[in-house]
């Protein structure tokens, strides 16, 4: 069945982009990736080592995430902005 844009949790980069070193994949065990995509991009890890661990980000982001499921539609994307005017 097709699912288009689906996300959820943690998957392994192709070796192709993981190599690269461009790429922040947060190894989160919840089906939370955009709040760690957000949390990544908002809060970069203070020492700059091992920013795929959900500890280097705060708990406590700030983000309105009141009415957004998850993992999180496409759909859904749009409220979230709406809710949060500093992530536009």
């Amino acid at each position: 069945r097709y699912q288009p844009l689906r996300g959820g949790t943690y998957l392994p980069l192709p070796a192709k982009l993981a190599n690269k070193k461009a790429i922040i994949n947060v190894q989160n065990k919840d089906n939370e990736c955009l709040k760690w995509a957000l949390r990544a991009a908002l809060f970069p890890s203070k020492d700059g080592k091992n920013p795929q661990r959900p500890s280097k980000y705060p708990k406590n982001d700030g983000i309105n995430y009141k009415g957004i499921d998850f993992p999180t539609p496409v759909g859904q994307i749009i409220k979230l902005k709406a809710q949060n005017r500093t992530l536009q």
